[in-house]
């Protein structure tokens, strides 16, 4: 099991990759990153576990009927197609969409973290923007997942 000591330190490794000399975890075993000043990844341990988890508020339901939304979001979330590895979820009081994933340290590289930091940035990115463009029209085709197309995209 990984100690706090050594996220600490991997994730110092990663600051000097990403240029930000000061990553670390708070007493609470969290940090936040800002991408673009307007994309927040939360990173959070528990002191004894083996994860560490990368989450980001991508969007908000809207107003009934959200049957689309949700449709969209669990076509997604099939065998990872429309998320790059990680899952999209919504917290039903509130709303909001969050996308998360959980991130292995058993021997876990610098490197390899920085590319699953990547890929979760993209896929933040990539929701966000989605979420909060207007909705299409109805019938209009969505070209990013297509019915019988599993493929992991990144």
């Amino acid at each position: 099991m990984a100690t706090i000591e050594q996220v600490q330190l991997l994730l110092a490794d990663l600051g000097g990759l990403v240029g930000i000399s000061s990553l670390a975890l708070n007493e609470k075993g969290q940090c936040t990153l800002v991408v673009d000043e307007r994309i927040e990844i939360g990173l959070s341990f528990n002191d004894g576990d083996d994860t560490m988890v990368m989450a980001s508020v991508v969007g908000q339901m809207p107003p009934e009927p959200a049957t689309d939304r949700y449709a969209m979001l669990l076509d997604a979330n099939f065998f990872w197609r429309g998320t790059g590895g990680a899952t999209l979820g919504v917290e039903r009081d509130s709303g909001t969409i969050v996308l998360v994933e959980p991130v292995a340290l058993s021997g876990l590289q610098i490197g390899r973290l920085e590319a699953r930091l990547g890929g979760f940035v993209k896929a933040a990115r990539e929701w966000t923007d989605r979420l909060a463009a207007p909705a299409a029209e109805p019938g209009a085709s969505d070209e990013t997942f297509k019915a019988g197309d599993i493929i992991l995209r990144g």
